[in-house]
């Protein structure tokens, strides 16, 4: 989208033109990605065979899935209606904070999702997608398997998975 005109002002219609350029990029992307152009990361490899085993073959689990021509999602639950999403450490922006504050947080204190991310996020849940996620440092701080295939058993307890 980089050189793509951004939608016109907050309040006034988007531009069609525009709409459609952003889900041909998006559709361009995912299929890049589904045809191994742009491998998934291990991490994301990672969280979708863990859950994959954790499901077996009783649920559909869809990587990179394309929902509305122009959102790509990490992994889909379709029946559910769930989506995982893997974010690595590019999904985060650090927050500044005060001398005192660093003194007394932990690294993770300071990390928040980037607004690109919180952005598809809402835009996902207005679509009726449940989305959960699985955050890098989280995962990396599990370490062990057994402790990773908890976490994701508790992440899809409340969807019925």
């Amino acid at each position: 989208l980089e050189n793509s005109s951004t939608p016109a002002a907050a309040g006034s219609k988007i531009d069609q033109a525009w709409v459609d350029k952003c889900c041909q990029v998006a559709r361009h992307r995912a299929v890049s990605q589904q045809c191994g152009m742009a491998a998934s990361s291990r991490l994301h490899s990672n969280v979708s065979a863990e859950v994959r085993r954790l499901l077996g073959r009783s649920e559909l689990v869809q990587d990179e899935l394309v929902i509305e021509d122009c959102l790509v999602v990490d992994i889909a639950l379709p029946r559910l209606h769930v989506l995982i999403e893997v974010d690595g450490s590019s999904h985060f922006i650090t927050r500044l904070r005060g001398a005192a504050v660093e003194a007394t947080a932990s690294k993770d204190q300071h990390l928040e999702l980037c607004g690109a991310s919180k952005f598809k996020r809402r835009l996902l849940q207005r679509l009726g997608w449940q989305v959960r996620s699985v955050e890098w440092h989280t995962w990396q701080r599990l370490g062990s398997n057994a402790l990773r295939s908890q976490h994701l058993r508790e992440l899809l307890a409340s969807v019925g998975a």
